[in-house]
């Protein structure tokens, strides 16, 4: 999963950033931008989106409360990806620390001959247990 030829300083700040991602983040913020065949077309920004996720320290991710699938952190934590039964979806990870994480991504589709290009960022705050 991660690669283990680091130095001893590279280790800890390894061991320190899978550590900060293990425990329950709270959605804070959720911000979707849609384009049409190249033009914005829709801004969404949501203050209180009201979900939770959680990742485990076997890997596994629960969205309020319910297993939604398995994550994997890249060795160099810039990168996370979600597999779930139907879908794997990678993140781009902007921040992470032991109690703030930003994940974005974009994706493409078409509907009715039309091309769309959808960005998502969401912001979550570290819940204490």
């Amino acid at each position: 999963m991660l690669t283990a030829t680091l130095t001893s300083c590279d280790k800890e700040t390894k061991d320190d950033a899978d550590v900060a991602i293990i425990g329950l983040w709270q959605a804070t913020k959720e911000i979707e931008v849609e384009f049409e065949d190249g033009k914005k077309v829709n801004e969404d920004t949501e203050t209180d989106p009201g979900f939770y996720i959680e990742f485990r320290n076997d890997g596994r991710i629960y969205e309020d409360g319910e297993l939604t699938g398995t994550y994997q952190l890249s060795s160099d934590k810039k990168k996370l990806t979600v597999r779930s039964e139907d879908e794997t979806i990678d993140y781009d990870i902007k921040t992470l620390t032991k109690s703030s994480l930003i994940l974005y991504r974009e994706y493409d589709y078409t509907e009715d001959g039309k091309t769309y290009h959808e960005t998502a960022e969401v912001h979550f705050r570290k819940i204490e247990k």
